[in-house]
């Protein structure tokens, strides 16, 4: 298990390609650096497959040159971000992105921090599933910068909680960022519409009679991260906390919509019990927040229940 504490020292890692794009998430990488007290282990990974091709060129040919050139942009990119005043250490891996990613961050490390637009080999890396398996596959917190993501300061917050036993767990870390940050944060949840409950006659299943309302269901909601929010005050009395219920139909899109409507700077997605956001934000409505948001999304994982991915 891996967790944002105020001690941690254990590397950040930081994915690039070189791009502009890449480099546009740096400043992300340095602010969780100076709140962890961690060094930045910035990270290439050379594709394989963008050298097999229907003629693939020979490994002997290709990599010594390709191996050098990258050990030369590595360097570059240290004196920048050792610039900007960061402890910087590189590295690069040959293969599979997403499998070599998650081997990395199994070295040990804080965080990792990726742009989800690069170019070249990253654009198809850092697109679609292969971010959603990074973020699912290892055991550490995941900060996706977008391209639209501004360069500032964390000053506002907002947390979607779902309504789950374990929610106070990552709810600490959020209220840690918070308060090294400066921030307020907002208590966030969406009452999403509930199916159609289905009766196929002749085989004895009852329609299930949900018994409550959607405002039944918001002040439920409002009542429950009220205590949460409460719970944060008396933790941290330096932090303003605040709650926001609603309905929406789109998880995803009512998540990112909250998010520019307070002109929030950071977007916290808890995972309970190895999953995004259980429920709420499974599969696609996951990976639609991290495509869709105009600021950067930090996942947070409480407790991790890691699978091995594949190389392929």
């Amino acid at each position: 298990m891996t967790t944002l504490t105020p001690t941690d020292i254990r590397p950040i890692l930081v994915l690039t390609d070189f791009s502009d794009t890449a480099k546009a998430a740096y400043p992300h990488a340095l602010r969780l650096a100076r709140a962890l007290g961690a060094p930045i282990r910035l990270l290439h990974v050379i594709d394989t497959m963008a050298y097999v091709g229907p003629d693939p060129i020979p490994v002997g040919t290709w990599q010594a040159h390709v191996v050098d050139a990258v050990e030369a942009k590595l360097e570059e990119h240290r004196r920048l971000l050792d610039h900007l005043g960061a402890r910087i250490e590189t590295a690069y891996r040959i293969g599979m992105p997403a499998y070599e990613i998650v081997r990395e961050s199994h070295e040990g490390v804080s965080a990792i921090v990726l742009a989800t637009h690069g170019y070249g080999g990253m654009k198809r890396l850092l697109l679609g599933s292969t971010t959603m398996k990074v973020i699912h596959h290892v055991d550490a917190p995941v900060l996706t910068v977008g391209p639209e993501c501004p360069d500032r300061d964390v000053r506002r917050i907002v947390m979607p909680v779902e309504l789950v036993e374990d929610a106070e767990r990552t709810l600490e870390q959020a209220a840690w960022m918070a308060s090294h940050y400066g921030a307020s944060i907002e208590l966030y949840h969406a009452v999403v519409p509930r199916a159609l409950p289905v009766f196929i006659p002749g085989t004895g299943l009852e329609a299930q009679s949900y018994g409550d309302t959607p405002t039944d269901r918001r002040v439920r909601a409002a009542r429950e991260l009220g205590r949460l929010a409460e719970t944060v005050r008396a933790a941290h009395p330096d932090v303003a906390v605040s709650v926001f219920v609603t309905e929406a139909y789109h998880a995803a899109e009512a998540i990112c919509q909250r998010a520019e409507q307070l002109e929030a700077d950071l977007l916290l997605l808890p995972a309970h019990n190895g999953r995004v956001l259980s429920r709420l934000m499974l599969g696609s409505v996951a990976d639609a927040v991290v495509r869709r948001a105009t600021v950067p999304v930090l996942v947070l994982k409480p407790e991790a229940q890691v699978a091995e991915v594949e190389p392929g």
